[in-house]
């Protein structure tokens, strides 16, 4: 069965300015061989230009002329192809970004200060224990833990939304790059500092793709003291994992068991990627 697609001779309706430059183009063709619309509307596709001189492919209508599903060969489709100026809102250098800086939940054990200790009042109350800045300090069955609380710690996400060519969409790329952290500088943020999310997309046309992407950033830290220790943490890259050791170690006043830290950790919990695949720049 063999397809065809010709130009009408009433085709070629152009818009012109005042400056004679087109700014709306239409083409009109007859195609014929099959009665299946998407083998008619992927043969129509792919057997016209995307552009015409500045314009871009906006928009192509199919509507049947003769269908006889019996007699393939027989079936006409009209088509009509329109062109108009490119959306310059959907360039990849022109991204739909959203952010949100309302921060992140943190779990820390370890204040930065302790402004108050008040214990009970009356004769024989026992002075308030000092914990040494650990948080929610417990005591079950003679055994001490730290608790801790969660806190809201700077975080700035946000998506960016690109329309783009097939050649620019590196699935793959995409795919092996979320759940990673940035192995080097990009977009003026430090290693580290940024973990991809991920991405979704769907396909705008045959040669373009709608993608939003996902980001979330979070500073690096250089010089942490652990409040009430003489421990200082060099540098902590912004995704990393910081927690403290402690052990059990009689208070500063030696009438009770608190806690003590000890040492602290700085943990590298995601891997790192080049950026670079994801094709949205640097």
């Amino acid at each position: 069965m063999e397809l065809t697609f010709n130009e009408k001779i009433e085709s070629r309706r152009l818009t012109i300015d005042i400056e004679g430059k087109p700014t709306a183009a239409e083409f009109q063709y007859i195609l014929g061989g099959t009665a299946s619309e998407e083998e008619a509307s992927t043969l129509a596709f792919d057997s016209s230009a995307r552009d015409y001189g500045d314009l871009t492919r906006v928009n192509l209508q199919i509507e049947p002329v003769f269908i006889d599903t019996t007699r393939p060969a027989s079936c006409l489709w009209d088509v009509r192809i329109t062109y108009g100026p490119p959306d310059q809102t959907s360039q990849p250098d022109e991204p739909q970004i959203n952010f949100d800086t309302t921060g992140g939940s943190q779990h820390i054990t370890q204040s930065i200060k302790t402004r108050h200790k008040i214990g009970a009042t009356g004769a024989g109350a026992p002075p308030p224990i000092d914990n040494q800045g650990a948080i929610g300090v417990t005591d079950s069955g003679g055994t001490l833990n730290v608790e801790g609380v969660d806190i809201t710690v700077p975080v700035y996400s946000w998506t960016e939304t690109r329309v783009m060519p097939n050649d620019k969409v590196n699935q793959a790329g995409i795919y092996g790059l979320t759940g990673k952290t940035n192995s080097g500088a990009w977009r003026g943020y430090a290693q580290g500092e940024v973990l991809f999310l991920g991405a979704s997309g769907s396909r705008k046309d045959k040669n373009r793709w709608e993608v939003t992407y996902k980001f979330a950033a979070s500073p690096n830290k250089t010089g942490i003291t652990i409040p009430g220790t003489t421990i200082t943490i060099p540098d902590k890259r912004g995704w990393e994992y910081l927690w403290v050791r402690y052990v059990d170690a009689p208070s500063p006043d030696n009438k009770a068991l608190s806690k003590k830290a000890i040492c602290a950790y700085v943990e590298q919990v995601y891997e790192e990627g080049a950026f670079g695949a994801l094709n949205i720049g640097s």
